[in-house]
């Protein structure tokens, strides 16, 4: 996705929630917004800082790798690059009026070595809050793909202070079982949206097998 077209649906999303806001009562805290940035759009890092923030965002997601649309590979930027753009980051969100602006940074080491993963994560995290910005560690847990086992999640809550962002996904990790071992963030994803994209295929099926329309 390009970056004009991510805006593009940033603006609708910022929108629906300032509608949503409007019935909000007195005294009550309006809704934080944050932006998926995937990787931050590698050298346009501070442009795409800037522009969400201009649209109200007061956090943003970022990856620690890279997709080379020449080469169509992914790879991950070295620990010194992530911890340097995360600076630059913080920076142009203070220069932009919000010096708070939170990080939650998306640690994706296991995707690319399932069998030593972890011990990059533990690298890779601990590298990134040491630069003091305001951070989440996203690692990865769930049913799809390679993910850090229950244990595993709980060491990284214990040595990075509770500083840990993970999944919830059907079957595994509830929102409850995470919040005991001490995880501070969770995330759906993209899952409600595949529901949904299910529930229309399955609708689009019956019809085209000869059934009825029906919501079921």
């Amino acid at each position: 996705m390009s970056m004009d077209d991510h805006l593009a649906a940033c603006r609708r999303i910022k929108r629906s929630l300032e509608s949503a806001e409007k019935e909000l009562q007195d005294g009550e805290p309006g809704v934080p917004f944050t932006v998926d940035i995937i990787n931050g759009y590698d050298s346009e890092l501070r442009t795409a800082i800037t522009k969400i923030i201009q649209l109200g965002a007061v956090g943003c997601n970022i990856e620690d790798s890279r997709f080379d649309p020449a080469t169509k590979k992914h790879s991950l930027f070295s620990i010194e690059e992530m911890q340097e753009r995360l600076r630059t980051a913080q920076q142009v969100a203070a220069e932009n009026g919000v010096p708070d602006f939170v990080f939650n940074v998306r640690c994706d080491a296991v995707l690319f070595d399932p069998a030593n993963g972890f011990e990059e994560i533990v690298k890779r995290g601990t590298a990134y809050l040491e630069t003091k910005v305001p951070t989440t560690i996203f690692v990865w847990g769930g049913p799809f793909g390679p993910d850090v086992t229950p244990a595993q999640l709980k060491s990284l809550v214990e040595r990075w202070g509770g500083k840990v962002s993970t999944k919830v996904t059907k079957g595994k990790w509830s929102v409850q079982e995470l919040a005991e071992a001490g995880v501070s963030r969770v995330s759906i994803g993209p899952y409600m949206a595949f529901m949904h994209t299910e529930h229309v295929k399955a609708a689009a099926k019956r019809i085209l097998d000869g059934g009825v329309f029906s919501f079921e």
